[in-house]
């Protein structure tokens, strides 16, 4: 039986979404020109291929049309951002 891999996640996609834009600030501005997004905005769910299968992450990015791109991975469970790039 499939199950989705948010099922148990105290943090939804959604949420992730604005944490990952608060947390990019400024950097988020470098992507909008004249109220237009310059790119597009991914949110996934990641896991460690070195580690343990179990243990999954959101990773929202955003990649710009000028090749630019700004991410962070989240801890699906705290909401704590654990990387950014």
């Amino acid at each position: 039986t499939l199950e989705p891999k948010t099922k148990g996640m105290e943090i939804t996609w959604r949420t992730a979404l604005d944490i990952a834009l608060e947390r990019l600030g400024d950097e988020v501005k470098a992507y909008v020109s004249k109220g237009k997004m310059n790119g597009e905005v991914y949110v996934k769910i990641i896991t460690d291929l070195n580690s343990n299968f179990d243990d999954y992450y959101w990773y929202v990015s955003i990649v710009g049309t000028n090749g630019k791109t700004s991410g962070v991975i989240i801890n699906p469970q705290s909401g704590e951002v654990i990387a950014k790039k």
